[in-house]
Parts: structure tokens; sequence; C-alpha cells
């Protein structure tokens, strides 16, 4: 460094004005002045912003001038002048031209900064620019201030600083035109995405121009040292070996153990409990103070210091919930110096780092936060030169991989060796490409910066505010050893009273929902509906949970289901501690999708098919399903609209459910807040009849609304009245509406086995029923046949698809099981009782006189008018095109013709979202190289699940092939390009890859050359969470 090195003399190179002579005498001058302490200063700069200079080759400053260098350029002058009375007057003439420029023009201060004791100005031969790799609002925000410090025109280094576009989320691009039409010198670079090559590469190759220095700034720092920009360029162009030059980075892969064996990082521990008070200066926004801060103080009366526990890993990285081991101990949890700040440093997180770029450094978020308070604490002391390396601050990375957050670069180094290829951007110019041009990066430790956090790195493991607590089992001491299955709660049911706390301790052992539907009918219904109000206490005065909450958690909407049915009610909520908020179970449940990446969609739908009122979830993030919700709560004047509900939702919930809440579950709540429930009555009589489960088919039926009401009429009329027939209903309309998914959805509710028939195969009534004794085969029977016997006298649910496809022969051997409800086994001429079964035949009949209807009454119609619609008419005229195409008799059996219609336009993208999930949960599965599984253990994060779906149908739905249209652009415009993408990955995949964090492909919609399509492209890695045992 400069400071380091005296003899260099300081000088300045103004463009021509000095000669020689003078030069050296002004650095003669300036070496042999010393501002106070220490500080040399440069001639005439009494209040330098303060850097350092280079050697005379590289400095060409013409910004403005000192008196004295005005009266060196007088000097110049008059010695080389000729003593005529014209030539004085055009002396004195630019005597007094200086005169009125020194007197009326603003002189910006020059860009300089004061390091070491020497003054440095920016160089002028060529441009700085800072650029900004903008993917992130919710840092950049944090950093912008630091951004806006280091540019020329405010004494830093950068000339411009460009804001390279890398996100989609107009939110965060409308702030940022902003802030960009606030400073003059930012710069907004939207990136062309036509070319087709990776991401990064588009942004260097559509950011960078020749012949410019580059500082390289990731959008995730949150703190900058005022010299840190400066001792970057100074260090680059004194070391034109280096291919870069990097930061020393605050939380890092690889510097955080250096910074921690240079002694910078000191001994942190989180607090163990909320403080009792939370004004004070140590609780807050003072609270970065360490001289502000309690130290921390160990559990109970130990003296002893208690090594920071790791969390039990199935992956490479932190997966403990908050309250859990190795997890954060509370949301919002301080970190607290020990009194021996050194003597226990072995016991804290920072003890475990490692010199790796994908060691425990980039996973742990413990890790990270002791580096960032161990920053404060420097910060406040003026301690940061405990960070710098030697005389000259530099480490020299050799070709090790490290972190590239903050950089500077020369913009050549990067075009000539575009595109990057065969890795990501960080292993390229952090190793590749320098061993390769044998020019190694180095560290100037001089220049510190903090980086927030790591992808895998999580801050806080979870987003909800509390974990459930494992609930111990409860029996007297004579019972034998009692694990976590079935049997164990078979045996408590047997010989002990009921228990909400052993109920919950079922459901969190994840024993069968049949065992515990079977627990809870074992006593008394009124005894169990009263025990099911109660809450789970953990401790006197503690947090306690309602016992669906345990359900939620586990993802299970069967056990909701049975806990709903037994008497629990969806709207209780839980106990949180004094500072927690009161979080309702219905965003309970949608928030906990991230706890391990699970799809809780089901449970959710289920919770609200339960009576959970949608408006547990702010309305404005749901009214309209396809609009993405936003993170930030819309601005309302007075008192109208605002919502009671949404007073536990708070600004770091809110932003986790903008994120959560997927098109399905918007949909839902949408389409529950518009249904009216279900009447006492209704209850009543499915109850009874043990149909109850069927009220709930709207809420999981996407569209087809007066489909679903005219089998819930129809059944609740055959039971009332008691009708000792089958129920034999025709589902009709074109294809792929739904017909087959409302069959299956009430086969699941009422928990029956459903027989599918596929009537393109069934010719003859032999294909159906099966030959009669004595014809070959007649002990075989059939499907149908084998069916009916075994399910004789029960309820049943018979599929029989594509109905209008079989012959006459077929239809009338059908007529008397589905007219009287008796039919003779045809292997022993048994007859059997098939009065219970539900028949569901399903055509394709009368599709044009449908599609007409829907076009003319339904076709962008809002619910008002669709609600006013003629369906009477349609019935009538579908009904005559039934028995035009059945025949009188077959159709005089048929208790309704249900009616299917095309979907609208919310319903075309909810049901393409569909598939979208499947391909989502098929990328989840692990990878299994045995079964032929290899494209496996992927992340699929839907940037704006509404505006893909809407694509997708937009482009591709045929009101003739419904959802198969969709399912069909799902695979081509999804599947095919994640195809492609993961098989350009580099290496092979294997088993064990399952035991780390999974790559995570990001799919958004894109607007390329004025059209929209969607793109699919990998993005790095997704952690998930699981729950430790505890």
């Amino acid at each position: 460094m400069l400071s380091q090195s005296p003899s260099r003399g300081v000088h300045v190179e103004r463009e021509g004005l000095l000669d020689d002579d003078d030069a050296a005498k002004e650095s003669d001058f300036v070496d042999n002045r010393s501002a106070p302490g220490g500080w040399r200063r440069m001639i005439g700069d009494n209040s330098s912003h303060g850097l350092w200079h280079l050697p005379n080759r590289l400095w060409k400053t013409a910004t403005s001038y000192s008196l004295s260098d005005n009266l060196q350029l007088l000097r110049r002058v008059r010695t080389k002048a000729l003593a005529t009375p014209k030539r004085i007057a055009l002396l004195l003439l630019s005597l007094l031209v200086i005169v009125l420029f020194l007197r009326w023009t603003p002189r910006a201060p020059p860009s300089e900064v004061l390091q070491s004791g020497i003054t440095m100005v920016k160089p002028a031969d060529f441009k700085i620019i800072g650029l900004l790799f903008f993917g992130r609002r919710s840092t950049v925000e944090i950093l912008e201030c630091y951004l806006r410090n280091n540019l020329v025109s405010h004494g830093g280094f950068l000339d411009e600083i460009h804001f390279a576009i890398n996100t989609h989320n107009e939110d965060d691009l409308m702030w940022l035109d902003e802030i960009v039409s606030q400073v003059k010198d930012y710069k907004r670079i939207d990136i062309d995405d036509g070319d087709g090559i990776q991401d990064f590469n588009r942004i260097y190759a559509q950011s960078i121009e020749r012949d410019r220095m580059y500082i390289k700034l990731d959008d995730d720092l949150v703190w900058i040292s005022p010299n840190a920009i400066p001792e970057l360029v100074y260090t680059l162009t004194t070391h034109p070996e280096a291919f870069a030059v990097l930061s020393s980075l605050v939380n890092s892969a690889t510097m955080g153990w250096v910074q921690y064996r240079l002694g910078a990082v000191h001994s942190y521990l989180p607090e163990r409990k909320p403080p009792m008070k939370t004004l004070s200066d140590s609780y807050g926004p003072k609270a970065w103070r360490a001289s502000a801060l309690p130290k921390w103080q160990p559990p109970g009366d130990s003296s002893e210091v208690e090594e920071f526990p790791d969390t039990e890993k199935a992956s490479i990285s932190d997966m403990a919930p908050v309250g859990g081991k190795g997890g954060a101990p509370y949301m919002n949890h301080r970190w607290l110096p020990l009194r021996d700040d050194d003597q226990h440093i072995a016991k804290t997180p920072i003890a475990s780092t490692e010199y790796a770029p994908t060691g425990l450094s980039w996973t742990r978020w413990a890790i990270g936060a002791q580096q960032h308070y161990s920053l404060f604490e420097n910060i406040e002391k003026d301690q940061l030169h405990k960070y710098h390396v030697g005389e000259d601050g530099i480490w020299n990375m050799r070709y090790d991989r490290t972190n590239i957050n903050l950089l500077a670069i020369w913009a050549n180094d990067i075009l000539d060796n575009l595109p990057f290829e065969g890795a990501d951007d960080e292993q390229l110019i952090s190793s590749n490409l320098p061993r390769k041009q044998h020019r190694q990066n180095l560290v100037q430790t001089r220049a510190l910066a903090a980086h927030f956090s790591f992808a895998v790195q999580h801050e806080i493991p979870s987003i909800l505010p509390f974990w459930l607590p494992k609930i111990k089992l409860c029996h007297s001491e004579n019972c034998y050893d009692l694990n976590e299955d079935d049997a164990s709660l078979d045996h408590l049911k047997d010989h002990h009273e009921f228990s909400i706390d052993n109920l919950a301790w079922a459901i969190q052992s994840k024993l069968n929902p049949k065992t515990v539907g079977s627990y809870l009918h074992k006593y008394e219904a009124s005894l169990v509906r009263s025990r099911l109000q109660c809450k789970v206490f953990i401790a006197p005065g503690g947090p306690s949970f309602p016992i669906l909450y345990f359900a939620a958690e586990r993802n299970s909407p069967e056990i909701c289901r049975i806990l709903c049915k037994a008497g629990a009610e969806p709207g209780l909520r839980m106990k949180p501690l004094a500072l927690g908020p009161v979080l309702p179970l219905l965003p309970y449940a949608v928030l906990s999708a991230e706890y391990c990446l699970s799809d809780t969609t089901d449970t959710v739908v289920t919770l609200l098919a339960m009576g959970a009122s949608p408006s547990d979830i702010p309305r404005d993030m749901w009214q309209e399903p396809l609009d993405a919700p936003k993170k930030d709560k819309p601005w309302q004047s007075g008192r109208d609209g605002i919502d009671v509900h949404d007073a536990w939702c708070k600004p770091e919930f809110r932003g986790a459910l903008a994120r959560t809440l997927n098109l399905m579950q918007r949909y839902a709540l949408w389409k529950a807040d518009n249904m009216e429930r279900p009447r006492e009555r209704m209850s009543q009589l499915g109850e009874t009849h043990d149909v109850l489960p069927l009220l709930e088919v709207p809420y999981h039926i996407i569209g087809q609304q007066f489909a679903t009401q005219q089998v819930l009429d129809c059944i609740s009329t055959q039971f009332l009245f008691k009708r000792s027939k089958p129920i034999v209903l025709l589902f009709t309309g074109p294809s792929g509406h739904g017909k087959t998914e409302l069959a299956s959805r009430m086969g699941d509710l009422l928990s029956l086995d459903m027989l599918k028939i596929d009537c393109t195969e069934m010719q003859h009534q032999t294909d159906m029923f099966g030959p009669k004794a004595p014809y070959f085969g007649y002990q075989d029977g059939s499907p149908l046949n084998n069916y009916l016997e075994k399910n004789a006298g029960q309820r049943a649910i018979i599929f029989v698809d594509e109905f209008d496809k079989t012959t006459d022969e077929v239809r009338n051997s059908m007529l008397l099981p589905l007219e009287s409800g008796f039919y003779k086994d045809r292997r022993n001429n048994k007859q059997l009782d098939c009065s219970n079964m539900i028949w569901i035949l399903a055509a394709n009949i009368a599709v044009e006189t449908i599609q007409k209807f829907w076009f003319k009454h339904l076709k962008d119609r809002n619910d008002e008018e669709q609600k006013k619609a003629p369906f009477a008419e349609v019935q009538k005229g579908v009904r005559q095109d039934v028995k035009a195409a059945l025949g009188t008799p077959l159709t005089g059996r048929l208790l309704e013709v249900i009616l299917f219609f095309p979907f609208a336009i919310a319903e075309q993208a909810v049901v393409a979202y569909k598939f979208m999930r499947e391909r989502w949960t098929t990328a989840r599965q692990p990878i299994n190289t045995d079964a032929k599984v290899l494209a496996g253990h992927l992340f699929l994060d839907f940037v704006d699940d509404g505006g893909i779906a809407r694509q997708l149908a937009q482009q591709d739905y045929d009101p003739e092939l419904g959802a198969r249209s969709l399912q069909d652009a799902e695979e081509r415009e999804i599947g095919t390009k994640l195809t492609h993408q993961w098989s350009r990955q580099e290496g092979g995949v294997k088993d064990e890859m399952n035991e780390g964090v999974l790559e995570k492909y990001e799919v958004r919609v894109t607007t390329r050359d004025g059209v929209d399509e969607i793109e699919v492209k990998r993005v790095g890695f997704k952690d998930f969470l699981y729950r430790p045992n505890v």
C-alpha cells in the first residue's frame, strides 16, 4: 500500500500544465507536508473526501483546479511572455478571465479519499462503472445509500452505476425506476433474452463496454466500507497480473475462515428467550451496538457455556425450525456477546467454519449471524483493521473458488471470454478463467463488504412464527413400553381415558388416519366433541394449540376431515407466546408449505370445506385468483374494506404468503367465499345417510358448479325420500371437462371403491358381464360381474366411460340392474342386491347443443349473469338428444342428465395449473437410478403461477378437448423445456444427490420480439427443512 511506501512521491499529472521541475517541487511539497494525525493531503485540498492516487502513468486529472494550480499557470505564462504592451494587455485580460472563473464557476470536489495517510484521487483516463445485478429490492433498498455515496458526484469513484435487470417483479422494477429517475448517474439496463444463452452471459454481454473498469456488485450486499471500492480499483490497476480483485466479504464461504483466524470474529450466541422489556437501547434500532447488548446468559443456574448445537441433518444445510435443536430460539431474536470474548469461541458456530466454497459457512445460518454481529462490534469499536492481512492487505486466492459479490474487473477480460460455458459465473470468474489464463485472483482485505445470506443459508430457517412442540405420550407407569405405532394407540383406547395430548402424539407420530378415527370412535361422541374444543398445553401459562394445527402441520386432509367430523372447530386459534402473533389455522396450513417444500393444497381445500373462513387470509391476496398476491398491503382510504381478520398478518407473514399462496389455493379461497355453506338440515341429511363428505365435492372440483349442484340435488333427493333404486346419472358434455374427475372425487370422499369400465372395448353383452353357464369361461365372470358380487348390498360407484361408444346389445343388457337394482351372478346364478350402487355413465352426447348454450349464455359472463341463464331450456334439449342416442328404455332409467360445460377463462388457467403442480410434485420425487428415475430431487419455482397458467390457457385451450389440450400444452411448454435445461447440466445424477440441496429451475413468462412465451431455466439450488427429532 502507499501508506507503507512514503518514499514514493505523490505526483498528479495535470494534463501538461506542469513541467518536470514543477512536478518535482510539488511532489516534494506534498511528501513533506503532513496533516494532523499523520494524514497527508493534496495541495489546496482542505476538504478532501479522501482516497488515494495511482502512479504517474495512470493519472490525468482535469476536474477542478486549486488556487495554487492557477498561480503555477500564471507563473509559466509570465516567464514565457514578451514584455510588449499588447502582450501585457493580453496577460491582464487572461488574469481577469481567471479571476472571474474562480469567482463564479462552481467547483466540484475531486473524487479522492484519504486512506492510510495518503490522499488518492480517482483516475480520469478510463471510466469506472458499477454493475449491479438487480433482482431483489429488499436488499437493494439497504444497499442503495452505499451505492450513491460511491458516485463521483458524491466524492466517490464510480462514474455511473448500471442496474442490470434480473427480475420480472413489476413492483420491484417500479421502485427501481423511481430511484433511477432521482439520480442522474444511475442507469437501468434491460436485458434482451432473445439470444437463448444463459442468464449471466446475457447480462455481461449486454451491460459491459470495452476499455472500462467494472465494479460488479450483487444485490444481496447490505454494507460496503467507505474505502472498499477505491481499494479494489487501486489493487487492480497496480496488479495487472491479477484477473480480478475481490472484496473481503463478511459472511463468505471462504473468507469467513480467514477472518475468524485473524481475530475479526467474536464470541456470540443467540439469546434463548425474548427479553421482558423491549423498548430499551438493547432491543430495537440501537441493538446493533455491542456496547448496548447484555451479556449472554447460560441456561438456568449454570455458569458453563454450552456448545451451540448442530442440527441433525438429512442434507448439507441447516434444517432446524424455530425453537428446535440448532434453530433460532424465537422470531427476531438477538445475538449476545459472551462475557469472556475468546475463551469460549470454540463453542460458538464460527468454530465449525471451513475454507471451502460450499462448506459449512455456506449453509449454516448461525455462522453468518455471528459474523454479522462481529462486524457491528468492529464498526462500533473502530477496529476494522482486524480484517486486514499483511502490509498490502492482499490475500491470494490462487485458483480457489470464492464469492464474487463485490469485485473489480476489466471489461475486456470479461468480453474476451464470453460466452461463459460449463458452469456458473462464480465458478468461471473466481476459478476457471484465472486458471486458464494463469492470472490469479486477489482478495483485498482492506475492501470490506457485508453479504446478507446465501440461498441455502437460512437466516431464520422457517417463515412460520412457531413450530409445534413434540408431544409426549401420556400413559401410566404400569403400561408396557409404547412405540410410535398403531398398536400403541389401540392400547390407549382400550385401557385409558380419552386424552387430547395422546391424540396430538398420534398425529405427530404419523399413525394411520383410520387408526386415529378408530381412537375417536371408541369414546362417547359428546365427550370427544367437548374435548376437541380444548387445546394442547405445553406448560402452565405457555402456548397452547388446537388439535387441528397438528393435522395441518402433518399436511393430512384425511385427519383434518376426521377431526372436524368429530367436532373440532377450524376457527379455533392457537394461543402464542406473549410476543407472538395469533396465526389462524388456514394461513398456518398455507405457510407450512415451505417447511419441507410440500404441497398443502388438499389440506387447505379440506379446511375450507370443513368451515374455515376464507377471510382468515387477506382478501386482496385472492379476490382475483389469477393475479399474483402482493407482498405489500394495498392502501385503503377510511375504514371501508378493512377486515379485522387481517390483524395477524404482519409484513413478514404477508410477504411469506405472497410467495407461498399458490393459484389453486387462491381459487379455492375465492370459490369458497362465493359458495353458500350447507344448511343445518342438509348436513343432518348427509350425516344420517353417511354421505356428508359429498357436500365437499364443490370445493374440490374446478368449475362445473351447475354439474356439482345437480349431483348433490339428485343424491339428496334419493336419500331423503328413500328411493329404493340404484342412482343412475349420465354425465355428458365435451371431453376433458371434469366428468371422470367428479366421479373419482365422489368415490374418494365417500371412501368407496370405484370400478371404471371403458365402453370402447365393450361390443357384446358378454364383454360387459361375462358368459353365462355353461359357456366357456363363465367361471371367471367379468370385472363388472365380480365387482357387483363383491359389493352386493353395499354402496359402491361404477363409472362407465364412453357409454355412447358401445352397442345397443350392451346397453340393453344393463336395463334390468339399472331399473330394479337386482342382478344374477353369471358364475353361479345367484341373485345380487345392487340397489345401493351409484352408476355414473359418461358420454359425449349433445356436445353441440351444450357448446352453443355456453357460447350464448355463459362464455365471458360474470357469476350473476350466468345464474340467470335458462338452464331448464338446455336441459330439455339435451335430454331429447340423449333419448335419440340411447333410446327411450335406457333414458327412462336415468335419474338425471348432468351437463358439463366448457371452462371459463379463470377455470382454464386453474386446470393448467393443476398439471403444472403435478409436474412440480413429480420433480420433487427423489432420484432412483435403479427405477430409472433420473429427473428427480428438483424444485420448480413458478414465478407468477397465475400468469404462466393464463399463458397456457390463452394459447392452447380447446373447448372440444378441454383439460387434455392444457395437459398437452404443459408437457410441451414446461415439461420439454425442463428436460432440455436438465440435460444441459454438467455431470450425471446419483442417488446420493438426494442428500443435498435441490436443483432449482425457474419457470416464468417472458416477452421476446413482442411475443409472450414460457421460459424454463436453472437458477441454482433450493434447500428444504425437515423436522428434527427433538
